[in-house]
């Protein structure tokens, strides 16, 4: 019995609620984080990325999740050489699978880079045709701080009781004297001081500074009656979302209530994904402003889960 523990997000797309009891796993690989992720110029994705490896699977996002993760997580095991009985003990606990909150920051986090990779393979910067097995593949060899910078291959090998990987043969290298490293002069400026000064030329000012705040606490937001209506009427948002915006009355034409940074990440992928597939140019031009506005507010906060 494994549990697959969705956010918020993809609980709302595949219409599910989490089971009250938390249950540990009794899988060797544990519990299984799911989010949907929303890709450039394409349609949404769903990400689902292993607890204790990070070993991941991508799902188109109108698939059959339970039935097609399972089959995913068995080719991608099959695909990583895992021995026969091994794949049959995964297999075996994949057939009770619960829906469950979320509670790791650090899976969540690293989900986050596995996203960016995955954005980065299917946007067209790969070379040749990028299958999703081709992604999951790529993302079995990422590096992640919570994995100590170990592949999750290895990771899952280990706890799968897998013998390692061989591992390639490094040719000789010829000894060389290094060479003494030049003194620094004294009016040469640290790394520190060049990066601020690269950030006052290209963004015309310091660096930002994200306010530390408390996981979970209400960040305020100013909107305008024509952005409510842009998320309440053009976007996939749900009521946890939207909710906020119509119960709030406008003051001289502002908006003034508050949402969490889990929120605003939550509406950016709704507003992300509309204006990717908006066929009217203005409505589209619309919708990119209140992302970027959105984005930037984002940006000056940081509760030490959601941002990097």
């Amino acid at each position: 019995m494994i549990t697959l523990r969705c956010t918020k997000k993809l609980q709302q797309h595949l219409g599910v609620k989490p089971e009250p009891e938390d249950l540990e796993p009794t899988s060797a690989l544990g519990d299984w984080y799911g989010n949907l992720v929303f890709m450039p110029k394409s349609w949404p994705l769903i990400l689902i990325s292993n607890e204790r490896t990070m070993l991941s699977v991508v799902l188109r996002h109108d698939a059959d999740v339970l039935a097609e993760f399972k089959q995913r997580v068995i080719a991608l095991l099959r695909r990583m050489e895992i021995p026969k009985e091994a794949v049959e003990r995964e297999t075996f606990h994949l057939q009770q699978v619960r829906i469950g909150k979320t509670k790791s920051r650090r899976v969540l986090g690293s989900m986050n880079d596995a996203t960016v990779m995955t954005e980065a393979m299917l946007s067209g910067n790969s070379r040749g045709p990028v299958t999703l097995e081709k992604v999951e593949d790529r993302l079995a060899e990422n590096l992640y701080t919570m994995l100590k910078y170990e592949p999750p291959t290895d990771v899952a090998r280990e706890l799968l009781g897998a013998p390692p990987r061989p591992r390639p043969r490094r040719p000789p290298v010829a000894e060389t004297v290094p060479e003494p490293a030049p003194a620094p002069k004294e009016d040469e400026p640290d790394l520190a001081e060049a990066l601020d000064l690269i950030s006052l030329v290209l963004g015309g000012g310091p660096p930002k500074k994200r306010t530390k705040i408390a996981e979970g606490q209400i960040v305020p937001v100013k909107l305008s009656a024509r952005d409510r209506a842009l998320i309440t009427e053009h976007t996939m948002a749900g009521p946890d979302i939207t909710t906020p915006l119509e119960n709030v009355p406008p003051e001289a034409g502002v908006l003034n209530f508050g949402y969490t940074l889990h929120d605003l990440d939550e509406l950016l992928g709704y507003v992300a994904a509309e204006a990717n597939h908006c066929k009217s140019k203005k409505l589209q031009k619309e919708l990119d402003g209140l992302y970027d506005r959105l984005k930037d507010l984002m940006e000056l906060f940081d509760d030490g889960g959601w941002q990097n």
